[in-house]
């Protein structure tokens, strides 16, 4: 049974802390014994409750995972380290700790210059929202640090529409030649359709999903770079 005045200083420590005394009492018993009285930032890794810190010899064997000068170690490890050596994750070094959460690592864009990537540790919602919008919502330009689905795809548009515009402008030799280019002109359209989903299954989070464009808004956009009339870009549209 905890006292008053332990689980007041528990809510200090951590006002999610019951969430890890219901599986894992002794770690709360690691935490009152280290003496900590500000905020803990723990998370999640792998199942077990973890912290984030800065390099610590006598944490060594206990390191998890490691990126630069950062490391994962196992809660349990609280009473090894120095607590000055806690830190957080990426992204909530530049906001607050919002929780207990499972955490990952990874290349995020980075937030001091978002035409670069980093390699953090961050949690994994933010992980979910910082791909889907690196890949899906941003398009990228020479001084992005890497290309985006999202530039790849419109371009694949644009270049779709002229080549089958140019190919459909040529004159035909016969009927059978005509139907085969009106043919050639439905394949590429489900070939872009296609290929939208693909990309859309491979980097779509829930976290992100505004600003996410639709197939439909490619085509639109497609408009402003091709050699073809708008007209004929409404027949790679989907219609609603």
């Amino acid at each position: 049974m905890r006292t008053k005045e332990q689980i007041e200083r528990l809510d200090r420590i951590n006002r999610e802390w019951r969430t890890i005394e219901a599986t894992n009492p002794e770690l709360i018993d690691s935490i009152l014994d280290a003496g900590i009285k500000q905020e803990l930032p723990i998370y999640i890794y792998e199942k077990q409750f973890v912290i984030v810190i800065y390099d610590n010899d006598n944490a060594e064997d206990a390191y998890m995972y490691s990126i630069s000068n950062k490391h994962i170690i196992p809660l349990s490890y609280i009473n090894s380290i120095d607590i000055d050596d806690i830190c957080e994750t990426y992204d909530d070094s530049y906001s607050c700790y919002a929780g207990i959460e499972e955490i990952t690592h990874g290349q995020c864009i980075n937030v001091e210059n978002e035409q670069r990537l980093t390699e953090q540790f961050i949690r994994l919602s933010y992980y979910h929202a910082d791909i889907t919008n690196r890949q899906l919502i941003i398009e990228t330009g020479h001084h992005h640090e890497w290309t985006s689905a999202r530039t790849l795809l419109l371009e694949e548009c644009i270049d779709t529409i002229n080549n089958t515009y140019a190919s459909i402008s040529e004159e035909s030799e016969d009927e059978k030649e005509y139907i085969e280019k009106l043919q050639n002109l439905i394949d590429e359209r489900n070939k872009l359709i296609a290929n939208y989903n693909h990309i859309r299954d491979l980097y779509y989070h829930e976290e992100c999903e505004e600003d996410v464009p639709t197939y439909n808004e490619y085509i639109e956009q497609s408009k402003y770079n091709i050699n073809a009339p708008d007209n004929f870009c409404n027949l790679f549209l989907i219609p609603q």
